[in-house]
């Protein structure tokens, strides 16, 4: 399972991690310290991993090959495409979580 920044996806993370599962957070805190369902994480005798991506454009690259060779996955993970020239409408939209939005993607032309 992965984890953004926010405090409630990390405890999302491990609810929905099976046992022995791992949890990977990324994404830059918001809050200095987070709360964390440490006796879950335990029970389920989870590996919860932290990182940042210190050389983006090969992560990039690797990650946009990936796409290219299963596209089928990007429509398994958004919820709501906006066309990139919405990014307004887009960052107002992501801004303000609704019911049934999980990740929205910006699509070139």
């Amino acid at each position: 399972e992965v984890a953004g920044p926010q405090p409630q996806t990390l405890t999302d993370a491990v609810a929905a991690a099976a046992p022995g599962g791992t949890v990977f957070a990324f994404g830059v805190p918001d809050d200095p310290a987070y709360p964390f369902p440490m006796q879950e994480a335990f029970r389920k005798s989870l590996t919860v991993r932290t990182g940042v991506v210190t050389e983006r454009r090969r992560a990039l690259d690797s990650a946009a090959a990936y796409i290219a060779r299963h596209s089928d996955l990007p429509g398994h993970f958004f919820t709501h495409s906006l066309d990139f020239h919405d990014v307004t409408r887009a960052f107002e939209q992501a801004s303000r979580s609704r019911p049934g939005q999980v990740k929205m993607r910006l699509v070139l032309g």
